[in-house]
């Protein structure tokens, strides 16, 4: 947890000194959004994780999958109304069959709608998880991708293997990859001094729906989504609060205001769901979490405020519940609760 945070804590300060050496000059035009807030209430904890370090989740039919990060296995399959677990599996290792670091693909649904899609970047592949919790390789990846979605004939996701880009779509056929610019833009000349800070800068979460020929890019660091097509043409780009402008939240972020960004992602096949999330400007810390719920060609439906501040994944089940992770100490000792929220 600690690399984690000093992690965490270098990309930040990284990024800092790049943002307050420029100017930004570029503007983006957004999509005003009219929807008021909704109240999103818990209805459950469902489980305590106090020795394990969960991080992604993913749910099939009553089946909960929990990725954890500080035990011996990678993997753990819960009951989504009990909270019973039913096993665990994907030993950690650097064995064919082990896994380091495994990731929920983030359209998994899409592409399979009964068995868990996940990559490690660590063992270069993509894997089934299956309903009796066999573990089958599905691919093996070549990039090193954040964000990953996965269609029948392409990967999408945002890879800090390339010179910097907004996101790239691999053919799975043809090996042949597609790297989109970064928008809104900087000058060159400012691109080319901060070249090895940029793929930080405009990190996106991506999702993307081939059916719907949408791919949706949350930024992390910036109030902002935009919405691609597969032929990666700029759709749409929204800004959910007040500040529409580009080179203002650069601005906020150099000035250590607060400021909003998106900090996860889910996919289903209907909707987009993005956790928005307001930053304290000098810890970096959360300060308030939002739920909001997307059609997939960008049309904002809902605004859920929650009264906890969400960490990690989160997912949401064919019945409207949205599972979340948050850090909390009970009786002075850490812990980690798997929360369920009803959306409708």
């Amino acid at each position: 947890m600690k690399m984690m945070k000093i992690s965490k804590l270098f990309v930040w300060i990284m990024l800092s000194a790049c943002i307050c050496a420029c100017s930004q000059r570029a503007s983006n035009k957004s999509k005003d959004v009219e929807v008021a807030p909704k109240k999103l209430v818990k209805v459950d904890t469902l489980i305590a994780f106090y020795e394990d370090y969960p991080a992604f989740l993913d749910v099939r039919g009553n089946r909960l999958c929990v990725t954890l990060v500080k035990s011996d296995t990678c993997l753990a399959l819960f009951d989504k109304n009990s909270g019973k677990p039913i096993k665990r599996m994907g030993v950690k290792g650097n064995g064919p069959q082990d896994m380091q670091s495994p990731e929920i693909v983030k359209n998994g649904c899409l592409v399979d709608d009964e068995r868990f899609v996940f990559y490690d970047l660590n063992q270069q592949k993509m894997f089934f998880l299956d309903k009796e919790g066999g573990l089958e390789d599905f691919s093996p990846l070549t990039t090193r991708y954040g964000s990953l979605n996965v269609t029948s004939d392409y990967i999408v996701g945002h890879s800090t293997g390339f010179d910097p880009s907004l996101f790239l779509m691999k053919d799975r056929k043809t090996g042949e990859v597609k790297t989109m610019d970064l928008y809104p833009k900087l000058s060159e000349s400012q691109e080319e001094r901060f070249k090895n800070m940029l793929r930080y800068m405009y990190s996106p979460h991506v999702l993307c729906n081939e059916a719907q020929n949408r791919i949706v890019l949350a930024m992390y660091f910036f109030d902002m989504i935009q919405i691609y097509n597969f032929q990666g043409e700029l759709q749409k780009t929204i800004a959910l609060g007040e500040e529409k402008d580009f080179e203002a939240m650069f601005s906020a972020l150099t000035n250590n205001e607060d400021y909003w960004g998106y900090s996860s992602v889910y996919a289903t096949k209907e909707f987009c769901y993005l956790h928005r999330a307001l930053k304290d400007g000098v810890t970096r810390d959360s300060k308030q979490s939002q739920i909001v719920k997307m059609a997939w060609e960008g049309r904002v439906l809902d605004i859920y405020d929650l009264d906890v501040k969400l960490g990690g994944g989160f997912c949401v089940d064919e019945d409207g519940k949205l599972y979340g992770l948050i850090h909390d100490v009970v009786d002075d000792e850490e812990v980690f609760l798997l929360l369920v929220f009803r959306l409708n």
